[in-house]
């Protein structure tokens, strides 16, 4: 006779939109403010505690699932062998062939596992990885921005409409449904640079279009786009490889750009702010990597996420997990 705690299904999805609900407070206010605390009071010193703060931050709305349930360890072990894997991944790529399939895991473990299991995972993923690559103040901004796009792979694809599209199919219909799909998010972005282009234009800035603004509006498109998209996206080919390629360019390249200009101490010697013109420099010499990587990163999508996800999905099946 079964005398442990009964499973309450009410209960538990109740957790998990808890769970929710505290990972975007800690994106939006903890580690926002762990960031301040770390600039400002520890003067990027001790980034090891921070680094380890983050993965606190990170770990706490994952485990909140386990309230009303004991923790089996099939799931730790697949989030375990996610990380081990996208750590693998990215150290390979980083010493052979350039491409960033650490990035791509990590978008996959969204995809496949949901929000919070991304965002553990990119963190932890890169604070590994800089175990190999060198620990330094960049590793709590690194741990943050692989987290994120991890997260938002999670909140964006539907885990329960693995589509079988591929471009290799005979069958072009559910490519041209794919395209169809994406085409809203992509033409959002496309608007919102072309408005930034124009107000650029309009005001006789000095400098080129080609730095913060083009992450800025970027930003701004891909919000319009999830707003008027209004519903989660299909985890197909198309669809993965062209998210993968704006959120890798725009959010993962616009924080780690911005991280690199407070790293640098690029401040007004005057103001003791950030100059307007340091901004600038750092995201425009930024662009071609960011393009690098959210190519590299989609190519891996292109040809291997999708199986991967598959068969991330059978082994949730198989082992019942959630």
């Amino acid at each position: 006779m079964n005398i442990g705690r009964v499973f309450d299904a009410e209960k538990f999805k109740e957790n998990i939109l808890k769970r929710r609900v505290l990972a975007v407070i800690s994106i939006m206010v903890i580690i926002p403010l762990l960031f301040f605390v770390f600039y400002y009071v520890f003067k990027q010193q001790h980034y090891i505690i921070m680094s380890l703060l983050v993965l606190l931050t990170c770990i706490l709305p994952f485990f909140m699932v386990f309230e009303y349930r004991k923790p089996r360890a099939r799931e730790v072990v697949l989030l375990a062998t996610m990380t081990a894997f996208a750590v693998v991944s990215n150290v390979i790529c980083t010493h052979t062939v350039p491409l960033h399939a650490g990035t791509a895991i990590v978008i996959i473990t969204g995809i496949s596992l949901g929000p919070e299991a991304g965002f553990l995972t990119g963190a932890l993923s890169r604070l590994i990885c800089n175990v190999f690559d060198g620990q330094g103040p960049w590793t709590p901004w690194q741990m943050v921005a692989w987290g994120l796009i991890g997260f938002l792979s999670g909140l964006t694809f539907n885990r329960a409409d693995i589509k079988a599209s591929s471009l290799f199919e005979e069958s072009t219909g559910r490519v041209y449904d794919s395209f169809k799909i994406v085409a809203g998010p992509v033409v959002s972005v496309i608007f919102c640079e072309m408005l930034g282009y124009i107000i650029f234009l309009i005001q006789g800035a000095r400098g080129n279009f080609f730095g913060w603004r083009l992450y800025a509006f970027g930003v701004l498109g891909l919000i319009v786009g999830v707003i008027t998209q209004r519903k989660k996206l299909p985890a197909d080919v198309v669809t993965m490889t062209i998210f993968t390629f704006f959120v890798s360019f725009i959010i993962y390249g616009g924080i780690l750009n911005f991280a690199s200009m407070m790293m640098q101490g690029m401040v007004d010697p005057e103001s003791n702010e950030v100059g307007m013109k340091f901004l600038r420099t750092v995201y425009i010499t930024g662009v071609p990597y960011d393009l690098h990587h959210a190519f590299g990163a989609s190519l891996v999508i292109f040809f291997f996420g999708e199986g991967l996800i598959k068969k991330l999905q059978r082994v949730k099946i198989k082992y019942g997990i959630l």
